[in-house]
């Protein structure tokens, strides 16, 4: 089984809720650097697998063979940058099981305003979630990481399904379904925003098929 996310450009996971483009990102506050973070998610996925085996992917912005191999800052470094306009990290690996089949495993995360410090929380989060394991709590971390299986996310809805009309439909259908749902989800209806982005998508991939 190999895992589904590129290393570069960033492949952000399906169901991964973003920050918007204009939300305010702080720099964090971790030490290290990115290949630090990515020893440190390696030694733990192998503590968690009880095996050295667990094909990790970190995806990200950043070209490969760009990773600074020193702790000297570099404020030029890809990895130091601070004006990236998109520093998510995503990662991707396998959680393998004495007698089940291997499942893959994603994680992101985009809060911070550079791409090593969204590898750092990452890698502070599969951490906490061994801890979990240490303390005794091992059902816990098992269904934590049920939630984070990249199997488990549903395939996206047809227009149709969102719509809730028939694939034959034609554009009066169309409208009159996309009408009936807006009032519902518009966000001046108190509706939710996702939700209507997502309906007004569906109206427009119907519109072009039928």
């Amino acid at each position: 089984m190999k895992p589904r996310i590129r290393e570069y450009p960033l492949d952000w996971p399906a169901g991964w809720k973003r920050h918007h483009s204009s939300y305010f990102r702080t720099r964090g506050k971790f030490q290290g650097c990115w290949l630090d973070a990515r020893r440190s998610l390696e030694e733990t996925i192998k503590f968690l697998n009880k095996s050295p085996h667990g094909a990790l992917i970190c995806s990200s912005n950043i070209p490969p063979g760009s990773f600074r191999k020193t702790h000297k800052p570099d404020y030029h470094d890809p990895e130091m940058s601070e004006t990236m306009s998109d520093p998510g990290v995503a990662i991707s690996f396998l959680r393998i099981k004495k007698g089940q089949e291997p499942k893959e495993i994603v994680l992101a995360c985009d809060k911070w305003t550079r791409p090593r410090d969204n590898l750092k929380a990452l890698a502070a989060t599969v951490m906490g979630l061994y801890k979990i394991d240490y303390w005794g709590c091992s059902e816990a971390m098992e269904r934590a990481f049920s939630g984070l299986e990249l199997t488990a996310l549903a395939p996206p809805r047809s227009c149709w399904a969102i719509l809730g009309i028939p694939p034959d439909s034609g554009i009066v259908e169309i409208e009159d379904a996309f009408r009936k749902l807006a009032k519902e989800s518009h966000p001046d209806k108190g509706g939710n925003e996702d939700a209507f982005k997502e309906l007004t998508r569906a109206r427009k991939q119907a519109l072009e098929i039928a």
